[in-house]
């Protein structure tokens, strides 16, 4: 049973997710990537 117009059957695109969890996750991100590039064992 597929939808005759794609548009209506797909609904709304979820092009951004919830800023809550996502802003948590690219903090931790952030903060994680900050200190690895600080730390250059390899530049060392």
């Amino acid at each position: 049973a597929r939808p005759r117009n794609k548009n209506k059957g797909t609904g709304p695109p979820r092009i951004y997710t919830p800023p809550d969890p996502t802003k948590k996750d690219k903090l931790e991100d952030n903060e994680v990537l900050k200190i690895e590039i600080n730390d250059d064992p390899f530049s060392g």
